[in-house]
């Protein structure tokens, strides 16, 4: 069970990024390692003007910035997603459901035993309860992203993240190339944006790095900048239950 949490956990922390600039990420996991989700992400209009202008370089439809029917068959097509239901909001936001059951098939079937989500995923089991960790770096990083949806590379790709593209850049660095390309205001929007995740656990957390804790609740604030740039690997951890 501790495995397909953390498994869970994984395919939301991805998932986050497929979706905009800012996201909000609340659920239950139940002892059985089913999870119940609720998304909402969008773009901020600096960044929203953005993408239309890529998009109209390209000659692409400009009817949505962010696609919720790819969305949806991106991650439907994942073995252990039993639902995945976005719906547009506005072009720039969506908002929707996404409900995870087998999720030893998603990381056998997806993956495998050395794959990306067991890259990104560690986690022990003593007695009644257990630890995960979650950990970040440009070489796990990349795999997760194609593993979820390859349209999203396309996207990072453009707005020139160094998870995607490898290059070694500092934040400053990287919000001054986006700058130069883009402009000062979507350097600023990228710099504030965060991804926001609630998560009850079956059991009492007792320990938690890198976020905060109440009872059987984990929540976390986390920087997308952090993410696209990965100046330095991330790692979160969670400890619950009884040993």
């Amino acid at each position: 069970m501790k495995k397909r949490l953390s498994c869970i956990i994984s395919v939301l922390f991805l998932s986050a990024l497929s979706i905009g600039c800012s996201a909000r990420i609340s659920g239950t996991l139940n002892a059985a390692g089913r999870a119940d989700l609720s998304i909402n992400a969008g773009l901020g209009p600096k960044a929203s003007a953005m993408m239309s202008r890529i998009l109209s370089g390209t000659g692409a439809s400009q009817s949505v910035l962010l696609d919720a029917q790819m969305l949806n068959t991106s991650l439907s097509r994942l073995p252990g997603i039993e639902k995945a239901l976005f719906i547009n909001k506005t072009a720039d936001s969506i908002e929707g459901e996404l409900v995870i059951t087998k999720i030893d098939e998603l990381i056998s079937k997806s993956s495998g035993t050395a794959g990306p989500a067991s890259q990104f995923v560690s986690w022990e089991q003593k007695g009644h309860g257990g630890k995960t960790v979650f950990y970040l770096d440009k070489t796990n990083g990349p795999k997760l992203i194609a593993l979820l949806s390859p349209e999203l590379s396309s996207y990072l790709s453009s707005i020139m993240a160094p998870l995607v593209t490898g290059e070694e850049l500092m934040k400053k660095e990287y919000l001054d190339l986006i700058s130069a390309v883009y402009g000062g205001a979507i350097a600023q929007e990228i710099a504030a944006s965060r991804i926001k995740v609630s998560l009850k656990f079956p059991a009492k957390i007792s320990g938690i790095k890198g976020g905060v804790y109440k009872d059987n609740t984990a929540e976390f604030d986390i920087s997308l900048l952090d993410i696209l740039v990965v100046e330095t690997p991330l790692s979160y951890e969670i400890v619950w239950g009884e040993p």
